[in-house]
């Protein structure tokens, strides 16, 4: 160990044959200007007084309080143990070490989504005692001391350091993904979204292998490393084990807030980004003992520009004059003796394989009552929030596509031992045949218009909800009947049977009697074809079983609904459309769950059967069914007709199952997982 004592030496500017020292400018990226010659010794330890002329704060990501900055030399790249012990004389203090962030190394909780990968090695405090676990990726240590506010001291008594002993190999090896939004493994509160390492992990063998997904979304090399998610990975590693790295969209990141010049900016330059991967993620892997696999990151497709005319409109990175990610991936796995998985490329020769209108399906194209999900900026459910046809993020339909070009790419060079592998993934590796890989694909909505509802349609036939027909395709464009609908519901809400009259509690039973399904002819003939309005009469009564009212309702109008967090949760600071200060055209926070124009606004509400009015506005009212007409992808909208005779065909049975399917999950589930 090593003790660095402030109370009994006077250290002074960082000198190499000292191997130790204050810094007058960091090394981090971006580097901080600091004030060495202010530093006061007292017997209390050294001591910084406010340095008002370098102090700043621009924004929540780009602030510098002062404070100062002790270098330690090190042996080389591994994991040490830190401690620093504040002198009595210190005000609140920021501690971070090679330029991570105080706050969010210290902060306890999750690094996914679904709460499944704890954060172990954090930065903890213990009265004046500052602690922390951290994987160096070069020869040096440099401890920041910074006050909580640009007016405040700060004083340390003494800084230890000492190496920590190399982890010994686990009983079963690991392989670990870290990345982005693109790799992340997506939940149901925000499902449509997926991305390709969250599927990843069902080709493997998991007696023989461990995969863990490190990604999140918002993630860049500067985030990755600064935030602790990074060194937490490295520290729970073990020797042999394997990380495939894939960073990039968030690296193109500018601007003040986000931007490479910003202190806590997630951005970065070519220059930075070579540097990050050198002098750290690179080092440290290799410290660690870890198999690390440069992945480059997937195409951007401009989503307003892309179809079938105009063929898929790559962009991102070098094709929109950004920093070239995939090329400086490709140039470390060279320069420094890497394998690479070429996602990118692969991805581009897949996309251009299937059409302009079968790509933009898959991407993050949404049109209003296709999820229930929700993004930053709101709910999916009318559309997406921003207006836009997203070409980064994308849907499961094309997630399973990379994941097997990742998988793929490592089986054929060699990268990872074959027994990894399912049996049943190595085949369909070796075999090229994505069929094998996923039975769920349906040589009919693979490309063209007929590959629109793609994404719903693999789902449904994936988890048995809706099945091919015997020649192997899905017929997208044949009705559907009701009783084939019946058993469709049942199965996406995961019910045993479809619920009857008595199954429901009273207050359900007066609002979906049985004389309603008799009334349409449902009691003698399922057979019959499904149109929206006797749709309506059966998922009213399944909502009503999942989701039981217990109330008699005084106001048969108004009945008091027990509603999934679907509802209610993610209608951000907006206002119910019933509302008068309602706005359909807000977005952002305000992007509501519920449907853009009211019932009472829907001009063929005449036309709907009499025993179906009661289901059909419920249905509507509670955003269980929308109008399928005027809306979109690529913008919220909803139209004003409800088409109550409207024959209901399989893809548009398809779109309505997987939205209903969203509300029985629990909202923290992974959307791989049905």
């Amino acid at each position: 160990m090593k003790i660095f004592d402030f109370t009994e030496k006077r250290y002074g500017i960082y000198d190499p044959a000292e191997r130790c020292g204050f810094m007058a400018r960091t090394s981090s990226m971006p580097s901080r200007k600091l004030c060495p010659e202010k530093l006061q010794f007292t017997e209390q330890g050294a001591v910084m007084p406010p340095c008002p002329k370098l102090s700043y704060e621009k924004n929540a990501n780009d602030f510098d309080f002062g404070g100062f900055c002790f270098r330690i030399d090190v042996p080389g790249p591994g994991a040490y143990h830190l401690e620093v012990e504040l002198s009595s004389l210190s005000d609140a203090a920021r501690i971070a070490v090679n330029g991570t962030h105080p706050e969010q190394i210290a902060q306890e909780g999750w690094w996914d989504a679904a709460q499944l990968i704890p954060r172990i090695h954090t930065a903890s405090w213990k009265d004046h005692v500052w602690t922390f676990a951290y994987v160096c990726g070069g020869r040096s240590l440099e401890i920041e001391v910074e006050p909580a506010s640009p007016k405040l001291t700060v004083a340390v008594r003494r800084i230890n350091v000492s190496a920590l002993p190399q982890a010994a190999p686990g009983a079963v090896p690991a392989l670990y993904t870290l990345g982005d939004s693109t790799v992340k493994s997506y939940v149901y509160e925000e499902n449509i979204m997926s991305a390709w390492g969250q599927i990843f992990d069902d080709f493997f063998d998991p007696e023989q292998v461990t995969v863990v997904n490190y990604a999140m979304g918002g993630r860049s090399l500067s985030t990755l490393y600064r935030e602790g998610r990074a060194n937490d990975l490295f520290l729970n590693a073990r020797p042999g084990d394997y990380l495939l790295l894939q960073s990039g969209h968030n690296d193109e990141a500018r601007g003040a807030l986000d931007g490479p010049e910003a202190r806590y900016g997630r951005g970065n330059t070519e220059e930075t980004f070579r540097a990050r991967l050198e002098s750290y993620f690179i080092p440290a892997a290799r410290a660690m003992k870890l198999n690390l696999i440069l992945v480059t990151p997937m195409t951007r497709i401009n989503g307003a520009q892309t179809n079938e005319e105009n063929g898929v409109v790559f962009c991102g990175f070098a094709k929109s004059g950004s920093i070239d990610c995939p090329g400086l991936l490709r140039q470390a796995a060279s320069r420094h003796g890497l394998p690479l998985v070429d996602l990118y490329a692969d991805g581009c020769e897949y996309l251009k394989s299937i059409g302009g209108d079968a790509a933009k399906a898959v991407f993050l194209s949404v049109e209003a009552g296709e999820t229930a999900g929700k993004t930053n900026s709101g709910s999916y459910a009318n559309g997406h929030p921003d207006n836009k046809c997203d070409g980064t993020h994308y849907k499961e339909a094309l997630s399973k596509q990379f994941a097997r070009m990742v998988a793929s790419s490592l089986l054929r060079q060699g990268l990872i031992p074959e027994r990894f592998l399912l049996p049943s993934a190595r085949k369909a590796i070796r075999s090229g045949d994505a069929y094998l890989m996923f039975p769920e694909m349906c040589p009919d909505v693979q490309t063209g218009r007929n590959a629109y509802y793609r994404n719903q349609i693999e789902f449904m036939v994936k988890h048995h909800i809706l099945e091919k027909k015997e020649d192997g395709c899905f017929h997208p464009f044949e009705p559907v009947s009701a009783a084939q609908f019946a058993a469709a519901l049942r199965r996406a809400m995961k019910l045993a049977a479809f619920p009857g009259e008595n199954d429901l509690t009273p207050a359900g039973r007066l609002l979906s009697p049985d004389t309603e399904f008799a009334a349409m002819g449902l009691d003698t003939d399922r057979g019959l074809s499904l149109t929206r309005e006797v749709m309506a009469l059966f998922i009213y009564r399944v909502y009503l079983f999942c989701f039981p009212v217990t109330e008699i309702p005084s106001d048969p109008e108004r009945p008091a609904y027990v509603k999934p967090p679907y509802m209610t949760d993610y209608n951000g600071s907006g206002i119910a459309f019933d509302d008068p200060n309602y706005d359909p055209n807000l977005t952002g926070q305000s992007a509501m769950y519920y449907p853009l124009v009211s019932w009472e606004q829907l001009t063929d509400r005449e036309q709907i059967s009499p025993p179906c009015r009661r289901a059909a506005r419920e249905c509507y009212r509670l955003g269980l069914m929308r109008s399928e007409s005027g809306i979109a992808r690529g913008r919220m909208a909803c139209g004003t007709i409800f088409e109550p005779k409207t024959v209901v065909t399989r893809e548009k049975a398809a779109k309505e199952l997987y939205f209903l399917q969203t509300l029985v999950h629990g909202i923290l589930e992974e959307t791989d997982r049905f």
